[in-house]
């Protein structure tokens, strides 16, 4: 790692006595109220410690740092061993003045290579079996296969059955297509009946709901997991589109939704990420790939966005379709990334699965410890094409060559475990046995017509809910005209030891007073009484997007800056004495595909709080496309999941540009299912409504009804 020392231009050196925030959003602030890590001492490494004592402590300490530098670079994490770890330059202790031929040097020599660059740089036999029984019985499926990292599935089970020993009651897992198949099957519970209803291409829900469901390898599953000591976690993976990493930051925003609701975290004044966990299945290609994953990264300590960490497993196979890891990245591992945001990287030999065990724990003791992110990279291989119909030999003969002469890890774990006396071979092939011919009988039984389809979407927050009808219902979204009132007059009150800018006295607060008394809503006032009534009506309010506190055009200030301390106040978190619903101001980092995506997945989690995403101008929603396209406008008719998320997109004819006139309204009427007759004219079961209000008033009612 090079640090470049940058010489300040005297005239900068103002800046020292700036505060490094610039307006703080202070603890007693709603979605802030978190510390953000437990107070926790760190036990001194007496292993390293020991290391340096004795003679040549000064040349030893440098090697030392050395290998902390440079050791993971010869570790041997490679399976298939067609990348041995190379001799590193940097770590040969004459470099610093030592002998390799000292006992005391090599005894070192021997732990820093065991700790620095070893192999970390009894559902498992089902796994193989589950992935044997598709081939046999679905041979042109394209099931991604996970076979070459069938080790991943003891890294994901060893996170969940240790979470209850860290308090966390909720574990959320968002994963891409390889090998996801089985891990749905073996480890998250997706019912094996509805799973070959899919594979035989019939219906996925029943004829009462609409839908046109999705591909086998985008399943979803949710459902309370019970531990080997018999403790319940609650376990939430989330569907994926094809478009690689495009839910990455759902996965966060769902996580952040379910504190929420539970009020803990940034939401009950404990340390944030208490209670939850999120965790990411990356493949090696997509997560180097796609721009998306650092927008989410960036945002993982941003207020009213952070969760306290989460966990990555980078599965590793080596190769992106046919692209060799030089042509995928410019990096020495997939998942360089990490250090851009200061966090750490192990790398883990897929077949080495004690070690995996050990990544396991290590990733999640630290996640608790320092809540930030953490990435395990797993190396490993990929047994078949990118799926089972592709043939990889054309572009990587000299690996599929490796890959044909080596044995499956199942095989040789089951092997090894038959060798050290824990199980006979006529143990293990019982167990095989037996759950084939599991597999065989529910597989008929769907052939028989005995397992119908199940869609279990409407549980939890959302239970009592249902589909639209076709018809179109009118709904009352007035509004007491008194506590219109009280709230126009609560969204501009400020306590009195609060500074205001006097620009905003005259042009913000005295104007809409005058407003409020005289009837001439604006927008902007508008919308505070119209978000206002909703949290007086139970419903908490979120509000996020670029600078959306005070508003692209200074027309909102939702939030009010003191000019003497920096502090931040919402008024309408104050509108009445014991108020129980609250707004969320989410300023956001410059980015629109992961805040839309966080957004979205802020909005699957419950259906009683109104979530909004305002772009900064309207054209600019078009940077989040693909979540608009594959996740908000067929999310329902895919994955059976309703979402209310509003987009506010600001635009207007006022010189602006060709990039802030538009907002590419007639691409949101192509995304739309309605009917386009007629005869057949819409009702409320439509993927979105596009509205373009006139006045304040109806922008009032659109954002009451839409919390209705």
């Amino acid at each position: 790692m090079l640090i470049f020392h940058l010489k300040i231009p005297y005239h900068w050196h103002f800046l020292k006595n700036i505060p490094k925030r610039f307006y703080w959003q202070g603890k007693d602030l709603f979605g802030c109220s978190a510390t953000e890590k437990p107070s926790t001492t760190l036990i001194e490494n007496k292993e390293n410690s020991s290391l340096i004592e004795g003679k040549n402590e000064k040349y030893i300490s440098s090697l030392i740092n050395a290998y902390r530098r440079y050791g993971h670079l010869q570790a041997a994490i490679d399976p298939l061993e067609l990348s041995l770890g190379e001799r590193i330059p940097e770590l040969d202790p004459n470099l610093y003045g030592l002998q390799k031929d000292d006992k005391e040097v090599l005894s070192r020599i021997e732990c820093l290579n065991k700790i620095y660059s070893g192999n970390i740089g009894i559902e498992f036999m089902h796994l193989k079996t589950f992935e044997q029984f598709l081939a046999i019985k679905f041979p042109t499926l394209k099931r991604y296969s996970g076979e070459g990292a069938e080790s991943m599935v003891i890294f994901f089970h060893q996170l969940i059955e240790d979470c209850p020993q860290y308090g966390i009651q909720e574990f959320f897992w968002g994963g891409a297509h390889r090998g996801r198949l089985a891990l749905q099957n073996v480890l998250f519970q997706y019912p094996t009946g509805q799973l070959f209803r899919k594979l035989r291409g019939m219906r996925e829900a029943p004829e009462n709901i609409s839908g046109m469901g999705d591909v086998s390898s985008h399943l979803h599953s949710d459902f309370d997991y019970k531990t080997i000591n018999n403790e319940k976690i609650h376990v939430s993976t989330l569907p994926n589109p094809s478009h690689l990493e495009a839910t990455i930051a759902t996965l966060y925003g769902k996580a952040r939704a379910r504190a929420k609701t539970l009020r803990i975290g940034d939401y009950g004044g404990n340390v944030v990420g208490d209670g939850i966990l999120a965790v990411h299945h990356h493949g090696d290609g997509a997560f180097t790939g796609q721009g998306i994953v650092w927008e989410s990264l960036s945002m993982s300590k941003v207020p009213n966005f952070r969760i306290g960490g989460s966990i990555h497993l980078i599965v590793n196979n080596q190769l992106a379709f046919t692209a060799d890891k030089n042509i995928g990245r410019s990096s020495i591992h997939c998942a360089n990334i990490a250090l851009a945001i200061d966090c750490p990287l192990i790398c883990v030999n897929a077949e080495n699965i004690f070690e995996i065990i050990k990544a396991a724990k290590i990733a999640l003791k630290y996640r608790q410890i320092f809540r930030k992110e953490i990435f395990v990279e797993l190396i490993c291989y990929r047994r078949y094409g990118h799926n089972e119909l592709d043939e990889p030999r054309f572009t990587q003969p000299k690996m599929y060559k490796a890959i044909d002469k080596h044995k499956c890890l199942v095989d040789s774990f089951k092997e090894e475990l038959i060798n050290d006396g824990i199980f006979t071979e006529e143990k293990a092939n019982s167990v095989v046995k037996e759950y084939s011919n599991k597999l065989n009988e529910i597989l008929l039984d769907v052939d028989n017509g005995k397992i119908p389809p199940i869609i279990d979407h409407f549980r939890g927050n959302w239970k009592g809910f249902k589909q639209a009808p076709k018809s179109v219902n009118k709904w009352n979204t007035g509004f007491n005209k008194e506590l219109l009132k009280l709230i126009g007059i609560a969204s501009v009150t400020v306590p009195e030891d609060f500074s205001i800018h006097p620009t905003l006295q005259k042009s913000h607060i005295n104007s809409r007073l005058e407003k409020i008394q005289n009837g001439n809503i604006d927008w902007s006032t508008a919308e505070s009484l119209a978000i206002g009534s909703v949290l007086l009506q139970g419903f908490d309010v979120r509000l996020s997007g670029q600078d959306v506190g005070r508003g692209t055009f200074s027309q909102r200030h939702a939030m009010l800056v003191c000019q003497k301390t920096d502090k931040v106040f919402i008024p309408l978190n104050k509108i009445q004495e014991g108020q129980k619903c609250f707004l969320e101001i989410a300023n956001s980092p410059l980015s629109e595909a992961a805040i839309v995506g966080f957004e979205y997945g802020f909005a699957i989690e419950n259906p009683k709080r109104l979530v909004i995403w305002e772009a900064q101008f309207g054209d600019f929603y078009n940077g989040a496309q693909v979540q608009i396209d594959t996740l908000i406008a067929s999310g329902e008719s895919k994955w059976f999941l309703q979402n209310g998320l509003v987009l506010l997109l600001p635009h207007g004819f006022d010189g602006a540009g060709p990039d802030h006139s538009s907002a590419h309204i007639e691409r949101f009427l192509l995304l739309t299912d309605s009917s386009e007759s007629q005869l057949i004219p819409d009702g409320d079961n439509i993927n979105m409504r596009i509205t373009n209000p006139t006045t304040s008033a109806q922008y009032f009612h659109l954002l009451r009804r839409q919390a209705k």
